[in-house]
């Protein structure tokens, strides 16, 4: 072989590489990668490694060429919902990378950032007006509980504002609420205005009786508490709070009837 054609596949090889690293990231491209990376569920018998959900592409950091946004599930994924949600751009070479979300943190401005989130939570991945934004959901019928906005600052995605669910009035302070069932009453408008009615109704039953009588409807208030703090958890916690109390509700209307 000549030099000279030796060098003119070469220089052949090498602008075929570089126009193959400059062709953009394709769904084709994450859906090999992700599925090379959890490759350990052929191993497990499934038939598959990645379910993709949701796909889009856009210009995230800037560079010219589009990135893919992905939301997916692996087969590690159970009933929670899509465990894999991330960005993922072709460097110069034609190598995947996945671009870093820096959401692992837990105060934001000196605030906690995920302490209003109950029950089974997850997310999806947006991208609006050069914001990278996860909206999340949870158990607590909110529509959003909580949306983080991320913005690229060359090397990363950073945290750079929260919105959380509005607060509403409640028997009980919302500041100090700690457990999942307090966190959904407080976020949740109709469940507030039926914790409130419910302690209206309770407070002038109690009014009503006599001295004697007072602490068997303490008991069962107290009872009926500990039934729900029991068992409203985890993925229905909202639907389940709003059929105890209606049914609490209804009880003590119907109580507070037999005593006028």
């Amino acid at each position: 072989m000549s030099k000279r054609i030796f060098t003119l596949l070469l220089f052949c090889l090498i602008s075929s590489a570089i126009i193959k690293a400059q062709v953009g990231i394709t769904k084709e491209d994450v859906r090999n990668y992700l599925t090379k990376k959890e490759s350990s569920c052929f191993d497990i018998g499934y038939k598959w490694a990645v379910q993709i959900k949701k796909i889009e592409f856009y210009d995230v950091n800037s560079d010219g060429k589009d990135e893919v946004i992905v939301i997916a599930s692996s087969c590690y994924s159970g009933t929670g919902g899509p465990d894999i949600h991330g960005v993922y751009a072709k460097d110069s070479t034609g190598k995947i990378l996945e671009l870093t979300v820096n959401d692992n943190i837990k105060t934001f401005e000196g605030k906690p950032v995920y302490e209003n989130l109950v029950g089974n939570r997850n997310y999806t991945l947006l991208y609006e007006n050069n914001l990278l934004i996860e909206k999340f959901h949870d158990g607590s019928g909110r529509k959003n509980p909580l949306t983080l906005y991320f913005k690229w600052n060359g090397k990363e995605f950073n945290l750079a504002k929260v919105e959380k669910a509005e607060i509403f009035k409640t028997s009980f302070n919302c500041a100090n609420a700690k457990t999942d069932i307090e966190k959904t009453i407080c976020g949740n408008s109709e469940l507030s205005a039926m914790d409130l009615k419910l302690d209206s109704l309770y407070t002038e039953i109690m009014s009503k009786l006599p001295k004697n009588k007072r602490e068997k409807l303490r008991d069962g208030q107290k009872e009926w508490t500990k039934k729900r703090d029991n068992n409203c958890n985890y993925k229905s916690v909202a639907d389940c709070l709003l059929e105890m109390y209606t049914k609490r509700i209804k009880f003590l209307i119907k109580l507070n009837k037999g005593k006028n």
